[in-house]
């Protein structure tokens, strides 16, 4: 349990992934010798020869305050959504737990479930050293390609944004709104092919919605967009 014994930070790594040995060390020096950071995040590598992933340059180190950090979430350059490259403090972490009905998102719910959870004045730190050793194996769930059960990650949009139009402003909303719009760009190409007409109508209702903040940050989301495949055939 991760909620119990008397350590002050929580590091989640994947059973099939390995971390640099000086990972918890930089991380953890990150977050300030007094430990004034909620949470510290690092640069990774995918192991796997045939992915391109283009991240921010390794040596690089950002400071963030809570909103920014926020909005850092759904551009995906520096914090990134999964939670396996980061270090939480343990005591922003009592409340929160993973939502067993998100097939698809619990990461992304999780990890804004505890940004929204800290003081007005928290800060998070980002190294782009590449700490972490991400290993995407055959069967995974990451690696299964398009299942129709990932279209909970849109409930996680939901549950989040509600959050946001009440306690934060639309430019938190705009990047929220950005993220899902290319969530939703790829899983309506996926629809098209499977040849779903009411799920495709529905899922391009939906994108259509959104489309304009996407365009309103879209050169902010030029990375994703050399990653994003011929989903972005789609714009």
């Amino acid at each position: 349990m991760i909620y119990g014994g008397r350590q002050e930070y929580v590091a989640f790594v994947d059973a099939d992934d390995w971390v640099e040995p000086e990972f918890l060390q930089t991380l953890a020096a990150l977050c300030g010798a007094d430990g004034s950071r909620a949470m510290s995040a690092c640069n990774y590598v995918w192991q796997n020869p045939t992915d391109r992933h283009f991240r921010s340059k390794n040596g690089e180190t950002v400071v963030f305050d809570k909103l920014t950090a926020i909005e850092q979430i759904f551009i995906d350059r520096y914090l990134f959504v999964p939670l396996w490259n980061k270090l939480f403090k343990k005591k922003y972490l009592a409340d929160i737990r993973f939502d067993s009905s998100l097939f698809w998102g619990e990461d992304l719910a999780f990890l804004f479930a505890f940004l929204d959870g800290l003081p007005p004045d928290a800060t998070v730190g980002y190294t782009a050293k590449k700490l972490y050793h991400y290993i995407k194996t055959k069967g995974s769930l990451s690696s299964l390609g398009f299942n129709k059960r990932k279209l909970k990650v849109l409930d996680a949009f939901d549950m989040i944004k509600s959050v946001i139009k009440e306690k934060y402003t639309p430019r938190q909303l705009t990047y929220a709104n950005a993220w899902e719009f290319l969530v939703v760009l790829e899983f309506t190409w996926y629809m098209r092919r499977l040849k779903d007409k009411d799920g495709y109508k529905r899922l391009k209702q939906r994108g259509e919605s959104l489309k304009k903040d996407y365009y309103a940050v879209k050169k902010e989301y030029k990375l994703m967009r050399r990653m994003g495949g011929a989903a972005f055939r789609l714009i």
